[in-house]
């Protein structure tokens, strides 16, 4: 069994010729976020965790009001803005595709302008939501965000090439990725062996 890929860069065809097998693997990035949910309701289920509990009982650190709960992160509904409308976001990432920003900057880039809405009231994406999701459950399990996939979700369903992506290196062992995300001109090429995996703030996992 093979797969043929045909991949549009804005609204021009880009001829990649390849035969991919059934052990092909691909970053699912947003993908990502249903896993990184399945092990937050897992932990939920074992009393590790619970959903109403306001973010800050697990990160103090984080200046966000009382009143956005775990529920609200999983839910796109905390009102936390995102990265990825911001212009420094996306030059930063061709500058330096190598080396991404830190938790600190990811936070710093969108906490300083407040809340887009109380929580609850409205819905927008943020990958700085569950970036703090990913934060809650390595502070409360002691746990790598790696080591809990494998044990909440790989292990047991038995997924053999399902892995979280955490170094440039990771991301060579996926099918050719095309974008001109990290170059200074647009021009559109394999961002394998260029692009650091940890740009996407709340983690990617290849599968």
């Amino acid at each position: 069994m093979s797969v043929a890929v045909a991949v549009r860069v804005n609204g021009i065809l880009q001829q990649h010729q390849t035969d991919l097998d059934t052990d092909s693997v691909f970053p699912i990035y947003s993908i990502t976020k249903t896993l990184t949910a399945i092990c937050v309701l897992r932990l939920v289920e074992s009393g590790s965790l619970r959903l109403e509990m306001p973010v800050r009982s697990w990160l103090p650190e984080v200046e966000l009001p009382q009143t956005v709960t775990l529920t609200h992160l999983l839910r796109h509904t905390s009102g936390l803005r995102d990265y990825g409308s911001l212009a420094d976001y996306h030059d930063a990432v061709r500058l330096r595709p190598e080396r991404p920003w830190t938790r600190t900057e990811f936070l710093d880039a969108v906490l300083p302008n407040g809340l887009l809405f109380s929580p609850g009231d409205s819905w927008a994406y943020s990958n700085v939501g569950y970036m703090l999701v990913v934060d809650i459950l390595e502070r409360v399990t002691g746990r790598t965000f790696a080591q809990l996939l494998a044990e909440l979700v790989t292990e047991p369903l038995a997924l053999q090439r399902t892995s979280v992506l955490e170094t440039i290196e990771d991301l060579m062992a996926c099918v050719t990725g095309l974008g001109a995300e990290v170059t200074a001109d647009g021009t559109v090429v394999d961002v394998r062996g260029r692009y650091h995996p940890g740009w996407c703030a709340p983690r990617v996992v290849s599968s």
